[in-house]
């Protein structure tokens, strides 16, 4: 596992509820003055991004500019089918 002081906070998972009562796996990093959800094109797991240094140092990039919002497809990573 790689180590960079500035990529320890990987942000806590958190599940939104539906309309349907499935659940959309998401997680919140930065507290900036805008909103930048990261739409996922094809496939997503929120949790093993994190895993890659370089896509870390990416969010942690785009979080310095506002609040990143990323989640998971229904039926991908840790959302509900």
């Amino acid at each position: 596992m790689w180590s960079d002081p500035d990529m320890a906070d990987v942000p806590s998972t958190r599940y939104a509820e539906g309309s349907d009562g499935l659940f959309v796996g998401y997680q919140v990093l930065g507290d900036g003055p805008m909103d930048i959800a990261l739409l996922p094109m094809h496939w997503s797991n929120v949790e093993l991004f994190w895993d890659d240094p370089s896509t870390a140092r990416f969010f942690h990039r785009l979080a310095s500019f506002g609040r990143l919002i990323l989640f998971d497809k229904r039926g991908c990573g840790v959302s509900d089918p």
